[in-house]
């Protein structure tokens, strides 16, 4: 993985990291979150795609997806949880 692919993946950490009340998180790549059984958490995957020169002196464009799945135990109120990472995507 490039360092820029990296680099973007630190910067989405960080902002995840940083957001109050969150639930646990496991980072992939580091050391596993271990979750306590019937609690919700987060857990990341960073798909980075390619890298492409867009302009004559070599500026790139660099693709991919940073997904971020909630894991929550079945039939908790699943729509509390939706409404409250709704609010997460607008800080």
């Amino acid at each position: 993985m490039s360092t820029t692919f990296f680099d973007v993946e630190v910067i989405f950490q960080t902002a995840l990291d940083g957001i109050s009340g969150k639930p646990g998180i496991d980072f992939e790549g580091q050391k596993p979150y271990q979750p306590q059984l019937g609690t919700r958490y987060w857990r990341t995957n960073h798909q980075p795609s390619v890298s492409t020169q867009v302009t004559a002196d070599g500026i790139k464009q660099h693709t991919g997806v940073y997904q971020v799945d909630i894991i929550c135990p079945t039939n908790k109120g699943l729509k509390k949880i939706m409404i409250k990472c709704l609010l997460y995507l607008t800080l």
